[in-house]
């Protein structure tokens, strides 16, 4: 199974609708990746670490030193550690210069083409 097609990636729905309907629980033998679809069973995935758990071990045998793929204790202390710096004003401080370096094209960038620079407005009047 490529779980990483080109169709796949535009529209994963219809393939999480198949695994869905076809068992709660998927492995994914080439990977060893584990794939669970019902809200019960990821409720007790997220909860249950003693019987399951994020750390990955590729076929390298290093796994990667993220917070993601670590486990209580561990993951408990990085994120505790890490949630101080994201606080509601900090995350909040972080939109403006967001914001800034993703901002559309200016308006009389492309507007020739349909004269809102012209017009002076892009709504049409």
């Amino acid at each position: 199974m490529n779980l990483f097609p080109e169709e796949m990636r535009r529209d994963p729905y219809p393939l999480y609708d198949q695994m869905r309907s076809s068992s709660p629980v998927l492995h994914v033998a080439p990977l060893d990746l584990w794939m669970i679809f019902d809200h019960e069973g990821v409720k007790r995935a997220l909860t249950d670490h003693e019987a399951f758990s994020s750390v990955v071990t590729p076929v390298t045998g290093k796994a990667p030193d993220w917070i993601i793929f670590s486990d209580p204790p561990r993951h408990t202390k990085l994120r505790a550690i890490v949630k101080r710096a994201f606080t509601a004003r900090s995350v909040a401080a972080l939109e403006p210069p967001s914001r800034a370096r993703t901002a559309p094209p200016r308006a009389d960038a492309g507007a020739a083409r349909d004269g809102t620079a012209r017009r002076g407005r892009g709504d049409g009047g």
